[in-house]
C-alpha cells in the first residue's frame, strides 16, 4: 500500500526528500535514493544502495554492496549482511538476519527473528531459524 501511494504522488509530479536521522551512520560511499528514510541508530555501509521510498528502521544494519529495492521496509534491529539484494516492496522483520550473498524477492516477507541462509522467491513469506516458507 505504501508503494502504491508513493507511486501515485510521484506520477502527479511530487518529489520526496531523503531523511537520515543525525544518529544514523551512513557511508559517504552509499547511495540513498529519493524518499528513503534512515532512522536513528541505523548503519548503512559503503557501496550499499537504498531504493526510493525505502525505510531502514531503528538500529538496523545494511552492509557493503547491498541493494535495497524501492519501498522496502527493514524493521528495527534487522541485520542485512554484505552483497544482499532485496526486491521492491519486500518486508524484513525486526531482528531478522540475512546472510551475505542472498537474494530476497519482490514483495517477499521475512518474519521477525528469522535467519535467512537461502534465496527467497518473489511474494514468499519465510520464518524461523533457518528460514522456512510459511504455510499460514
Amino acid at each position: 500500500m505504501r508503494d502504491q501511494i508513493y507511486q501515485a504522488y510521484r506520477s502527479r509530479g511530487y518529489r520526496f526528500i531523503t531523511v537520515a536521522h543525525p544518529g544514523a551512520i551512513v557511508s559517504g560511499h552509499a547511495v540513498i535514493e529519493e524518499g528513503a528514510q534512515i532512522m536513528a541508530g541505523a548503519v548503512v555501509q559503503s557501496g550499499a544502495v537504498i531504493g526510493e521510498n525505502a525505510i531502514v528502521n531503528t538500529r538496523s544494519s545494511v552492509d557493503h554492496h547491498t541493494r535495497i529495492g524501492r519501498s522496502v521496509h527493514i524493521a528495527p534491529g534487522a541485520v542485512v549482511c554484505g552483497n544482499v539484494e532485496i526486491g521492491a516492496a519486500a518486508f524484513i522483520g525486526a531482528g531478522a538476519t540475512i546472510v551475505q550473498g542472498i537474494c530476497i524477492g519482490q514483495a517477499a516477507t521475512v518474519g521477525g527473528g528469522t535467519v535467512v541462509i537461502r534465496n527467497v522467491p518473489d511474494g514468499v513469506t519465510v520464518m524461523g531459524n533457518p528460514a522456512k516458507e510459511s504455510t499460514s
